[in-house]
């Protein structure tokens, strides 16, 4: 199997749509297209954005050599939950904020602010 099948096969793994694929690796869902199709190469750029966004060995994206996967000691979750003492209920508001939208975390984002700035505000006797 060559690189381009790799990648198809990576898609497939994550339950990722070209369209899904595409916007996580910043590029154009014809480029991935044409990738998985055979019709454009792998640039040594776009290998290193697959590998860096989803922990993907390069030596496999390459070469189909060892595991796909990088190991991981911890997820990142894990690692601020540890570090902030945060509880598996702040946790599950991170995972919901991350899946998000844009528009949806601008709207909370500007919420936020506007409670600090009202908490912040001297008030009026």
């Amino acid at each position: 199997m060559d690189e381009k099948k790799r990648i198809k096969q990576l898609r497939h793994a994550l339950g990722l749509t070209q369209i899904q694929f595409s916007k996580r690796t910043g590029m154009s869902q014809t480029s991935l297209s044409s990738i998985e199709n055979g019709s454009q190469n792998v640039t040594n750029k776009t290998r290193k954005v697959i590998c860096a966004e989803f922990g993907v060995r390069e030596i496999w994206l390459h070469s189909g050599t060892g595991e796909i996967f990088e190991k991981k000691s911890g997820s990142t979750l894990d690692i601020l939950k540890k570090e902030y003492d945060a509880d598996n209920s702040d946790l599950q508001m991170i995972k919901a904020y991350l899946k998000l939208d844009h528009i949806e975390k601008q709207a909370i984002k500007k919420y936020i602010i506007s409670i600090a700035k009202a908490l912040t505000e001297p008030t009026a006797n």
